[in-house]
């Protein structure tokens, strides 16, 4: 029987099952996932949030293929002061690397926010001795390490980073290592997926 996730995936663990010495990874989550579970792409140690999971593998096609252009929102905060500039050539794209070849971004929505109220701590907080400016990027996709690469680009280094929606699929909740399971309909509905014949 096929199963769907969502977690709030916590700050340093690694989006996979698989044991690696001294990392922390999804095993260490405190819920049973059916068997045969894996994550619906990445997202590195240092970021937080919203995370898939199946035993579905149909899904990973239909979600992660670079021709899917699916709308994903993240909550930045970068060192620094941000300029109006700054945003403007965010969302225009930006060149970064990947895999040793030239990439312009996708045009992307930016806009500074509020510092968010009630986000979990964090094992390794951010210092509050310098400025900092948060940040919500929606990107329509995602590339190794985009958001970090794209705030380089402008000249401010990602402090904290999580990923908060996807379509119409938001964070469970915000306490790190929360899990939501859903039927096939609701999973597919808010990722605005076409069903595949069960």
């Amino acid at each position: 029987m096929h199963r769907y996730y969502a977690i709030y995936k916590p700050y340093k663990m690694l989006s996979q099952f698989v044991p690696v010495k001294k990392k922390r990874t999804l095993a260490q989550i405190e819920y049973v996932f059916a068997e045969g579970t894996h994550a619906l792409g990445r997202l590195d140690d240092n970021t937080e949030g919203l995370l898939l999971l199946t035993n579905d593998k149909s899904v990973t096609a239909l979600l992660m293929h670079p021709s899917q252009k699916h709308r994903r929102v993240y909550w930045v905060q970068v060192h620094g002061t941000v300029e109006q500039e700054s945003l403007d050539t965010l969302q225009k794209g930006v060149p970064i690397r990947l895999e040793n070849l030239d990439y312009i971004t996708l045009p992307c929505e930016a806009k500074i926010i509020p510092a968010p109220e009630n986000l979990p701590p964090r094992a390794h907080p951010v210092g509050t001795h310098f400025a900092t400016t948060w940040i919500e990027l929606v990107l329509y996709e995602g590339k190794f390490h985009q958001v970090r690469k794209m705030t380089a680009v402008i000249g401010h280094q990602t402090m904290r980073l999580i990923r908060i929606s996807m379509e119409d699929m938001h964070l469970p909740d915000f306490i790190p290592g929360s899990v939501k399971e859903f039927s096939k309909e609701e999973f597919f509905g808010k990722l605005r997926l076409n069903t595949p014949p069960s």
